[in-house]
């Protein structure tokens, strides 16, 4: 039989796809030749023949990078559709961030404020009609002429929100103007009906802004409870008020038009469904290793089920004396079975990089940092700064009890990193009152005291978060493996240590840790922004 059979050689052109969509990539093309060859390999070849052509790989090859670029453009609209909806069908996203917004949200609450009239996107209208004493029916058909709906507007249908038996008067104006009741003049009484005490630019100096909102908030309340607004209902062509009006006038409304309310917008320029959001095949040349892994992959499981399906035209081929029975069902299981399993992968990955799963997976691991967190003693504070100021006795005068006498001058300031440990806050009292107190201990790197040439000691001053502390005591026994380098234990008359020759080179002096004491600023005579030398 005249079978076309795997030549071992490939030399891709643009053209030689059924599509053509990645022909113009140079990576593309590059790696064509090599897909090829990996796929031949892996099905058999040279020790079997492959009854395959080039063009069957470079199909296979095209199908597979497609697929790819489709479970990835899917993903995203589907973990980001809300943001994406509405947004120009002639913006191609391929290279796009989609950032999350609250514009999902927005839309909701804009639902909601066209229901209660403070905002959304359905216009709100006023109007009036005569009132009739002792009518509670009112034909909806008069009441729309009577606003001026005829013909096509009145078949298009006015939804009424609100019934007034007076124009309604904004709540903010009656709170806000001094003249109306509810300002200077009508404090007293405004705050026995509850609705504030007062008006006009006293109540801003006097009151936090929340309580205009509630003020506000009251009058609103006031006006449908104390004002008698009419409730009303809508039946067939009729309105119906409550309470029977008591005297004729005009009867105020608030309407909306039907057809405004309406969740259905003609938009054929704007995504309105997963299939027109603006992707494009992927850039092959964009494609990371980890995607080309899977799309190489899978294009040997493509070559496969085409390998199968030829060779099912053939069951066997007869030989001398007998015939060979070729293996279409095996190669078509096989690669049902790997293409499942390819998208799988894909698609569990995709999964655990959505939107949803990284924010648990950071909630997660904020939760164990805490955790961790815990487990260290809240008050060690790392890396923090502090000035040291070292005081200067040979300039400052002191009396017989050894007190300063006057102006305490210092060296510094001396800039450190520290470690603090830092003590519980305490308010003793005394004859002079209400005394504060914090304890700090500062622990020195002893190699930085060393290179600034400082060494602490009592009196110092030590500045840390525009507050001053006290140094009262000093220690520097801190030794890495508890060895003092200054003591290689050597012998009396000056010999090196005979059992520990070189002694003297293991161990070292870490840290200097300091002690101090509150002290109110203005017992210290030290500016942070004005150093005193």
């Amino acid at each position: 039989m005249n079978i076309p059979i795997w030549d071992g050689s490939s030399s891709f052109a643009p053209g030689e796809t059924p599509f053509g969509f990645y022909d113009n990539d140079a990576e593309f093309r590059r790696d064509a030749d090599k897909v090829a060859v990996f796929c031949a390999n892996r099905l058999g070849y040279p020790l079997v023949d492959i009854e395959l052509q080039s063009g069957s790989f470079y199909t296979a090859f095209e199908e597979a990078v497609t697929m790819y670029g489709n479970e990835i453009w899917a993903y995203i609209v589907r973990d980001n559709f809300l943001d994406l909806e509405g947004i120009s069908i002639f913006e191609e996203l391929n290279e796009t961030i989609i950032t999350p917004s609250f514009k999902p949200i927005i839309k909701l609450t804009q639902q909601y404020a066209d229901e209660a009239g403070v905002g959304g996107t359905i216009p709100w209208y006023s109007g009036s009609f005569d009132l009739t004493k002792g009518q509670q029916n009112y034909s909806f058909e008069t009441f729309m002429s009577a606003s001026g709906f005829t013909g096509s507007a009145y078949s298009e249908g006015i939804e009424i929100k609100r019934v007034f038996y007076q124009e309604p008067i904004p709540a903010s104006d009656l709170y806000l103007d001094p003249y109306n009741g509810f300002g200077f003049g009508g404090a007293i009484a405004a705050g026995m009906v509850g609705v504030g005490g007062f008006g006009g630019d006293m109540g801003f100096l006097m009151m936090p802004l929340s309580y205009d909102m509630q003020v506000i908030q009251s009058i609103e309340m006031n006006q449908q409870v104390r004002w008698s607004n009419y409730s009303f209902e809508i039946h067939a062509n009729d309105l119906k008020v409550f309470p029977v009006p008591e005297q004729s006038g005009k009867i105020w409304f608030q309407y909306i038009f039907e057809k405004d309310r309406g969740g259905v917008k003609c938009a054929t320029d704007q995504v309105n469904n997963v299939g027109n959001a603006n992707f494009q095949n992927p850039k092959y040349s964009l494609i990371n290793s980890i995607g080309r892994q899977w799309i190489f992959e899978m294009t040997l499981a493509i070559a496969k089920e085409m390998l199968g399906y030829i060779r099912g035209k053939y069951t066997s081929i007869p030989i001398p004396n007998a015939e060979v029975n070729l293996n279409q069902g095996d190669l078509i299981a096989a690669a049902t079975a790997e293409k499942t399993a390819l998208l799988e992968r894909l698609r569990a990955y995709l999964d655990e990089t959505s939107r949803k799963a990284l924010l648990e997976r950071k909630a997660q691991e904020a939760e164990s940092k805490m955790v961790e967190l815990q487990q260290v003693p809240w008050t060690i504070i790392i890396t923090q700064q502090c000035a040291l100021y070292q005081f200067k006795l040979e300039e400052t005068k002191v009396n017989i009890y050894g007190e300063a006498a006057g102006s305490k001058f210092y060296n510094g300031p001396f800039l450190f990193n520290v470690l603090i440990d830092r003590q519980d806050q305490a308010y003793a009292e005394n004859e002079e009152g209400i005394q504060f107190a914090q304890p700090i201990n500062f622990y020195f790197f002893r190699d930085d005291l060393v290179d600034a040439d400082v060494v602490p000691e009592v009196g110092d001053i030590i500045l840390y978060q525009e507050s001053y502390y006290g140094v009262q005591s000093t220690i520097g026994n801190q030794y890495w493996g508890g060895k003092n380098p200054d003591y290689p234990n050597n012998d009396s008359d000056g010999k090196l240590n005979p059992l520990n020759p070189g002694l003297e080179k293991f161990g070292s002096n870490l840290s200097i840790l300091v002690s101090t004491y509150y002290i109110p600023a203005d017992k210290v005579a030290i500016s942070p922004y004005l150093e005193r030398m």
